[in-house]
């Protein structure tokens, strides 16, 4: 402790120190209160500062958002992400039918190879086991040739010819007809 000098004032210790509580309280507030007045004051000031770096990152987050929202929303790209979904829905459609479809690309194929070259398709339908066609011929042998023809085939029963005799009158020169037959 520091030494009393007789006739000297000391105005950082007070001579008397206060006894009752309102003067204990004024003292602390003096000493320790200033102290945490200026620590809040600090931790004040970091968290508006750093407010301001948040804020400009969200707001750089929020400006890169929109930016990404504008563009995703442009209707070209609406269109292809509708496209995209069709072409999705499409393959799975295919994806179901082919485990559970039979396939018949290649009798289809055999069918279409037997045709003369005499004679044009006109329409073709393939419906399970049962096959329809038109055609345009240019003659009769041609015609009486490619019935022949299915009848002795032997993967074919049931072959009916029919000639279209009000077809004809339009294109002098061609015979339209069809033919209709199972599988076996």
């Amino acid at each position: 402790m520091a030494q009393k000098i007789i006739g000297t004032i000391n105005l950082l210790n007070p001579m008397n120190p206060p006894q009752d509580f309102f003067s204990l309280a004024y003292e602390w507030l003096n000493t320790a209160g200033k102290l945490i007045l200026v620590i809040v004051e600090v931790i004040v000031l970091a968290a508006f500062f750093t407010r301001f770096v948040y804020d400009k990152k969200n707001n750089d987050l929020t400006e890169t958002i929109n930016n990404k929202v504008a563009v995703l929303s442009e209707p070209s790209l609406q269109k292809e992400e509708i496209y995209f979904s069709n072409m999705n829905l499409l393959l799975s459609d295919i994806e179901n039918l082919s485990t559970s479809q039979k396939i018949s690309s290649i009798q289809i194929s055999s069918i279409l190879d037997d045709i003369p070259a005499d004679i044009r398709l006109v329409d073709f339908q393939f419906y399970e086991n049962k096959v329809s066609m038109s055609f345009v011929a240019s003659s009769f042998d041609s015609i009486s040739n490619y019935e022949s023809d299915l009848d002795d085939n032997p993967h074919y029963e049931n072959v009916s010819v029919t000639l279209d005799k009000d077809k004809n009158d339009s294109n002098v020169g061609t015979i339209k007809f069809s033919v209709s037959f199972d599988l076996n």
